[in-house]
This record gives structure tokens, C-alpha cells and sequence, in this order.
């Protein structure tokens, strides 16, 4: 059966978002795939495809890392984080965020009503 990350819950911490998953199992990690083969960790790749909204919902690229079982997402173009996404885009190129198990993290928005086709 295949368990991929999925997103639980986004909190707001002063100027960063929080997101935690169900189904993380031994831990996070950033990973590179090529093919059919398995994941594989690259501790110098940084995680990749995720964005904060600002007050107003504009999306902006935030830097990420991982921080235990937790993800931690932050744009120095916004103060105060109203919601995080991670590889919303239609066919986002090297989704990065994997469990250990080597399954992909689901991609998900914290706030649906702020995707363009959520209107």
C-alpha cells in the first residue's frame, strides 16, 4: 500500500508557516528521483516548490526546510504568512519532499479558497 505524506495542518509562527503531515512514519527528507528508481536523499538540495500568500493571497516562493516530523516554510517577501502551498503548480518539475519509506509528499494548499481555480 502506498502511504504518501499528506498534509494535516498549517500553523502560523510570527513570520514562518508550520506544516505538519499525517503519514510521516520514520521522518522527512529531501530527495532526488530519476525514473523508476527509488528516491534517493541529497542533503545538499534545498526543498523546492513551496510559497507562502501574504495578507493580501498574492503566492510569493518561500524557503523551506525540515524540521523534525514538521516542515518549515518562509518568504522574506512576507510578514505575515496567511497560508502555505507545496507543488501546486500543474506539473511541478522535482517535488523534493519525501518520507523515509521514500513516498512523496501530496501536494496540498493550507487555504483552497486562495488557489485561482478555488474561486
Amino acid at each position: 500500500m502506498c502511504i504518501r505524506d499528506r498534509f494535516k495542518v498549517a500553523e502560523v509562527e510570527g513570520s514562518q508557516m508550520r506544516v505538519s503531515f499525517d503519514h510521516v512514519g520514520a521522518g522527512l527528507r529531501v530527495a532526488r528521483k530519476e525514473g523508476l528508481a527509488a528516491p534517493v536523499e541529497s542533503k545538499e538540495l534545498e526543498l523546492a516548490h513551496f510559497e507562502v500568500a501574504d495578507s493580501s493571497g498574492k503566492w510569493h516562493a518561500a524557503k523551506a526546510k525540515i524540521e523534525g516530523a514538521t516542515v518549515v516554510a518562509q518568504s522574506d517577501a512576507v510578514a505575515k504568512p496567511l497560508a502555505v502551498r507545496y507543488a501546486c503548480e500543474g506539473d511541478p518539475e522535482n517535488a523534493n519532499l519525501y518520507n523515509r519509506a521514500g513516498f512523496p509528499a501530496s501536494p496540498f494548499c493550507s487555504r483552497l479558497d486562495l488557489l485561482p481555480w478555488g474561486e
